[in-house]
Order: structure tokens, then sequence, then C-alpha cells
């Protein structure tokens, strides 16, 4: 026998070896025990999947918002530090979120995300761009400083509840529903290329048709046209003097019409004459002072008459001769 039997053992042991025995092995287990207990005590990630079903959600509270796809590298490169940050999400009393853009298109414009990765800072149903680092500890220091309320909110334009933005989300969806009908008229029906740009052509003037139609039954609607207006004769105004001033009146005008005609005729009567010297009409024994008259030439038939009298008046100045 080379070696002692074991009940012989503990024989050849010195109290040393014998009070080491009994210490170490207990903390040996104590220490395995921990170690193997560690992982199933370890923070587990919490994020939370945003869709177009829920996403109201995040307007209540604080939230960490990302935006992503698969096929972003710069986004997945991120995927462990933000899975990271997640872990503390209860000690900073947060929720953290993800919203996969190739799904969820409809929040993709809603929220108008135009690089990725994107991240938003949501608390109370004010949101915010958050543009710091990706790290996991940046973030908790963002959120447990506050340092979000250095940060400029969204424009209430912008803000992912607002009209203009829900309708931006009905158009990103309009997109997708079009590509769909794109790939099932060429796939499933064997449509050629042209014929599918014919179909949506023809689809899209009957939409135009339809939405114009209604625009013009909402502006009817809300805005009636008025019937044209009846133009009333006015009514005259009763004068207050009584109807024999109004006789005399009309008699005195035509009176006053009267006499400006008469007036007229004379006029024109006398204009009709012409003084002249009778030195002027032949009279060689006149001296030229006395003055007689004559008619103009601006009336034909009374030249005869001027001419007799000129004769008359030849005539008689030979006799005095």
């Amino acid at each position: 026998m080379l070696f002692p039997p074991a009940k012989f053992k503990n024989l050849f042991q010195s109290p040393i070896q014998r009070l080491i025995d009994m210490l170490l092995l207990p903390s040996v287990s104590f220490i395995l025990c921990v170690i193997f207990a560690l992982p199933l005590n370890a923070k587990k990630s919490q994020l939370i999947t945003l869709t177009d079903s829920n996403w109201k959600e995040c307007l209540t509270g604080e939230w960490m918002i990302k935006f992503y796809a698969p096929w972003c590298p710069a986004c997945r490169d991120n995927e462990p530090q933000y899975s990271e940050f997640s872990e503390w999400s209860d000690d900073l009393g947060i929720k953290v979120a993800t919203v996969d853009i190739t799904k969820e298109l409809g929040l993709s414009g809603r929220f108008m995300v135009t690089a990725l990765p994107s991240f938003y800072h949501a608390i109370d149903g004010e949101f915010r761009r958050y543009n710091g680092e990706r790290s996991a500890d940046t973030m908790h220091e963002f959120i447990e400083r506050k340092l979000w309320k250095d940060h400029e909110t969204v424009y209430w334009l912008r803000h992912p509840d607002s009209f203009g933005m829900t309708l931006m989300s009905w158009l990103f969806k309009t997109s997708v529903i079009m590509k769909n009908i794109h790939e099932s008229l060429t796939e499933d029906y064997g449509l050629s290329l042209w014929m599918c740009y014919a179909v949506f052509g023809v689809g899209t003037i009957i939409t135009g048709l339809f939405l114009g139609f209604i625009l013009v039954c909402i502006v009817d609607f809300v805005s009636p046209p008025q019937p044209p207006k009846k133009s009333t004769p006015t009514t005259q105004q009763k004068t207050a003097e009584p109807a024999v001033d109004d006789k005399n009146d009309k008699g005195g005008e035509g009176e006053n019409k009267a006499s400006l005609e008469e007036d007229s005729e004379k006029d024109s009567q006398a204009s009709d004459w012409e003084t002249i010297n009778e030195a002027e009409i032949g009279d060689p024994g006149s001296q030229g002072t006395q003055t007689r008259h004559r008619k103009t030439a601006a009336s034909p038939p009374e030249e005869k008459e001027v001419k007799e009298e000129s004769e008359k008046v030849g005539g008689k100045g030979e006799k005095d001769n």
C-alpha cells in the first residue's frame, strides 16, 4: 500500500491544514455562488417599440425615441449603446423607445425624419431634437441633469400631433399604398410598366375631379352664393310746398323762357345790320357825319334790299347837284 487508507488520512494532517480546509472551502463556495448569481440580477434592456397604433403614448411622460433602419450601418453601431442606456430607464424615470422606419413610414413622415439614426426627447407632449453624442453615458447625463431644457422645442407647425404633420403622415402612407399597388399590378397581374402608368394617370385624374367636387361643395356650404339684388325705384319725396306754388313756378319758368327767346331773336336781327357812313354809300354832298344801317352779307336774300337802298341814296345825291 503506497498511500494510507482515507480513514487514516486525517491522522497524518496537521491541525493547521485542517483549519485551512475548514475556512477555505466555505469561502470558495460563497464566491462561486456570487459570481454565478450576478448575471441573474443584471439589468435587462427595456426598449419599447413604437408603431402607428401606439405612438401617442409618448405624448405623456418622459421619453427617448430613436428612429432607425435595419440597413443603416450607423444605426447598427449604436444598438449596444442605446440598449445599455435603456437599462437605466427605471432609475431615470423615463421610457426608451425605438421606431423602425421601414415598417412605420407614417411615423417617419410625422416626425420629419431626414437622417438616420434620429433621436427625439419628449416630455409631456413637448418634443426636442437630440443632436448630442450617441453614447449611453452622454444620454444618461442628458436626462439626469435635465440638459434638455437648453434645447428649443419643436415648432408647433412641425409638432407630431399637429394637423399638418398628420397630413404628412397620410402622404407617406399613401406612397406605400401606391408602391404596393404597383407591385401587385406588375407581379400578380403581369401588366407592363406603361400600362401601370396609364392606370395611375387615370386614377389621378379621377381622384382630382372627386376632390375638386368635394372642395366646391364645402365652399358652397360655408359661404353660399347670394342671389342678385333687384333694383328698386327710388321714391320721390314730396315737397312741402302746395300744388299752386308749383304751377306758379312753372308759369314763371315759361315766361322767363319766352323772354329769353325774344331777346335772342332781337340779338340775331341786330347782328344782321351794320352801321355805315354816308360817304361809304357814295353820297358826295354828305360830310360823313350821319350814319345809316344796312344788313350784312351774311343773309343772301337781303342783299337785294341793301342794293336798292344804296341806289336810292345815290339818285337823291345826283338830284341835289
